[in-house]
Parts: C-alpha cells; structure tokens; sequence
C-alpha cells in the first residue's frame, strides 16, 4: 500500500521490533471493531482483518511524515554477531511449581484432560507452558548462549537483531542510548528462542515470564550486549 501511494518510487521492508509484550489483538474492542473477526478460545476476538487495519494505520502513519524526512550520509556496510550468556530459568524443588507439578500437569495435558486442570482459557494455556518449560529446563545448562547481530551503514543507521521476543522498552532502552542516529530493532532473528522479559515480569507470573527458558536478568543482559555490539560497530 506504501509503496503504491508513493508511485512506485519506494520499497519497504517490514520488520517485527520488540514487541514481545505488546499484544496483537484488541482485547477490549468497540462493537465496530469486532468486524471481520471471532472469538478465539480464551475469549478474544481475532482474525485477519485486525492486521489489515493495522497495516492501513502504520501506512498512513508513515505516509504523514514521508515527505518530511531529513537525508542521511551513507558509509561502509558492517555487520557483526556476539554471543551474551544468560542464566537458565530452572525451577528448584522449594518452589511450589516445581518439576513434580509440571509432570503431572503436562501429563493431563498430553492425555487431553485439560478438563481436569483447574484453569480456562489463558490461564490454563499460560499454566501447561510453563510445566512444559520447567520439564525442558530440568536437565538443562544453568546458562544459554543468546546470539545478538549487528547491521549498520556508515554512522547513521544500525540494524540489531535478537533471536526471539524482548518486550517492547528493551527496545526503548537500547534505541535511547545506541550511538547511531537511527537504531531498528527486529526480534525473531535466525530463531524464535523464547521470550526475553524484564525481571518484574516474573514476579507477576504472566505468560511470557512463565513459558520464558531465560532467566530474570535476560532483559538487562541482552540490553547491555547489544549496546556493546553497537558499539563496536560505531567505532
């Protein structure tokens, strides 16, 4: 759509930033805006008419600056990977959902007997995730090795990429201290390890801190090696 309404004289790519707390769906939605879409199990509405509403508002959006854009010099073209380690998220036997409670969880599950599990809907899909996360964490190294990439052109733009699904101010934080005049993030890159959530998150138990194999400093490790990264790139 971008690209037709600039005559041809564009090409984009779209790229998934840190959205990894950002939700995809409206979850309180008008009456107006359930068109097109269904109630997905754990009573949301979805369907893909939500994401072509939301493509015509990013094209419209981005149309409404384009013309404004301030020109940048280009460089040499560099690229780079490092390797940040970060701790496993492994259950101890003290806690209350320890290795024995996820067997016998993900054993109901496997036997089709949600039923007899006491959670619905999102809770219940958040509670099996984790007891399959705390079974494939058991005979786990107590560390993971995260790749993080590095893209940039010249001094200006830098393109950093994470292998799986940081929340959205990991985002915030490394585009607010990056030495580049322009830093893009893309989350998914050359895998989908996992969610990479800030350490609060897995005080209130949401999904994404309880399916997450990371540990509660991932968020904060990965931050700071990607500005590392970016850094020796800018150098």
């Amino acid at each position: 759509m971008f690209e037709a309404a600039t005559l041809g004289k564009t090409h984009c790519i779209v790229l998934n930033g840190a959205q990894g707390d950002v939700n995809h769906v409206n979850v309180m939605p008008r009456p107006d805006e359930r068109n097109g879409l269904k109630r997905d199990f754990d009573d949301v509405d979805r369907g893909y008419d939500h994401a072509w509403h939301m493509a015509n508002v990013l094209v419209g959006a981005t149309l409404s600056v384009w013309m404004k854009c301030i020109p940048l010099e280009v460089g040499e073209v560099r690229f780079t990977m490092q390797q940040v380690r970060v701790p496993a998220n492994k259950a101890k036997d003290t806690d209350e959902k320890n290795l024995a409670w996820a067997e016998k969880v993900w054993a109901i599950h496997q036997a089709g007997k949600d039923a007899e599990l006491p959670w619905k809907g999102m809770e219940l899909t958040t509670e099996v995730a984790r007891a399959r996360r705390i079974i494939s964490m058991a005979k786990h190294a107590a560390f993971h090795d995260l790749p993080l990439y590095g893209i940039s052109i010249g001094d200006s733009v830098v393109f950093g990429g994470f292998s799986g699904e940081p929340f959205n101010d990991v985002g915030k934080i490394v585009k607010k201290d990056s030495p580049f005049k322009i830093t893009l993030l893309m989350c998914l890159v050359n895998g989908s390890r996992g969610y990479f959530p800030f350490s609060d998150a897995y005080k209130t138990g949401g999904y994404e801190a309880a399916t997450s194999p990371f540990g509660p400093s991932v968020a904060d490790d990965i931050i700071g090696g990607m500005l590392k990264l970016f850094n020796s790139l800018y150098e």
